[in-house]
């Protein structure tokens, strides 16, 4: 996700870039010291994913550009976002308050980034009568951080706020994935017992996600309605094109190329790409690359099993951001997109505080009053 998701293309990158290295190394001297060896499944999957993907741009490929250091360097960074934070909050309790804070403050400022670039869109741009805001994406990743607030009437603000900027964006994904989310949590919640009547919950909550949702595409004049009609959701931001271009190209592979996603010299350039990360990941990294993506995937379903089974109160929301990070990649990005430090956050979160008993992690979460 770029400043051009906000209207200003024209931003000069180069110190994100710097950024990130600073934040790189700033972690990787924060968490050096800890004696700790402890490590989770999903980031033991990362790690070699990211092992195989080194070994895959820098040694077999014949065509190394500068993203793929790019997204290296992401990879590298989510590995320790989750160490950096699951150290913190095992040395210090009060961690999640403060990080909740910081999240908080995060989720209303994309919320104003969402309705800035709506109306700075349209205003640069005198072709555009309704904007597209890709920042909606960033109000899903941080959306399980607030989902583990304990206090459900500003619990239920925070969603119902997040739901409106959602909509607003008109981001097709972001609008299917946000009521699916929202189910899964109430379900999940249900299921282990922390709340009781979710189900007449989720129908309100699907409910008013549809008025919100008359209401905006009657004040579009039928914009929203018509970016989920068939032709414009094949055709799209060229995800039509984009998919045919990645199995055109995958298809010109023999079986060794096909294997560790090693291009095949007529290949043409795919530009923006089949907008599905599991596409995306078999023509860049290969069957090898593909499987070991799905080994992440099944690695967060596996801890949302084992979080409903105990019943623990770090199941819902899990739940919600695992059934997210699955389904985001069927029409978008998600591993080496930036909105994800937010999941690697949560995930390094909820590694430290699932270790502990029941109620020290109630007594974590309720003490937080935002």
């Amino acid at each position: 996700m770029s400043s051009a998701s906000a209207g200003n293309a024209n931003t000069q990158r180069g110190t994100v870039y710097a950024a990130l290295i600073s934040i790189i190394l700033i972690m990787m001297l924060k968490i050096l010291p800890s004696h700790s060896i402890k490590i989770n499944s999903f980031s033991k999957y990362l790690s070699i994913f990211v092992l195989y993907y080194f070994f895959n741009k820098f040694v077999l490929s014949w065509n190394v550009e500068w993203f793929h250091a790019v997204y290296l360097g992401l990879c590298i960074w989510w590995i320790l976002t989750i160490r950096f934070f699951r150290d913190m909050q095992d040395k210090e309790p009060s961690t999640y308050r403060l990080y909740s804070k910081f999240c908080l403050f995060m989720f209303f400022f994309y919320v104003f980034v969402v309705l800035y670039g709506a109306v700075n869109i349209v205003a640069r741009f005198s072709s555009i009568q309704f904007a597209r805001v890709g920042y909606a994406y960033h109000l899903l990743s941080i959306l399980p951080m607030i989902l583990l607030n304990q206090d459900r009437k500003s619990k239920l603000l925070f969603i119902s706020i997040g739901m409106v900027a959602v909509v607003i964006s008109l981001k097709r994904g972001a609008i299917i994935a946000f009521p699916i989310v929202l189910f899964v949590y109430f379900y999940v919640e249900n299921l282990t017992g922390h709340a009781h009547n979710n189900i007449r919950k989720i129908l309100l909550a699907m409910l008013v996600f549809f008025v919100v949702c008359v209401i905006f595409d009657n004040y579009s004049e039928g914009f929203l309605s018509s970016r989920f009609e068939m032709e414009e959701i094949s055709e799209g931001s060229g995800r039509a094109e984009g998919t045919m271009d990645t199995l055109r190209n995958i298809s010109k592979r023999d079986l060794l190329q096909l294997t560790f996603g090693i291009k095949a010299r007529s290949e043409e350039s795919l530009g923006g790409g089949a907008h599905n990360e599991y596409l995306n990941r078999l023509e860049s990294v290969g069957i090898v690359g593909f499987l070991l993506y799905l080994t992440l995937m099944f690695s967060l379903i596996r801890t949302s099993v084992v979080l409903i089974h105990k019943k623990s109160i770090l199941a819902a929301s899990f739940s919600a951001m695992t059934i997210y990070s699955i389904g985001i990649g069927l029409v978008s990005g998600w591993l080496f997109m930036h909105s994800t430090f937010y999941i690697m956050m949560y995930i390094g979160f909820v590694t430290s505080l699932a270790t502990k008993e029941e109620n020290e992690i109630k007594n974590i979460l309720v003490k937080e009053v935002c």
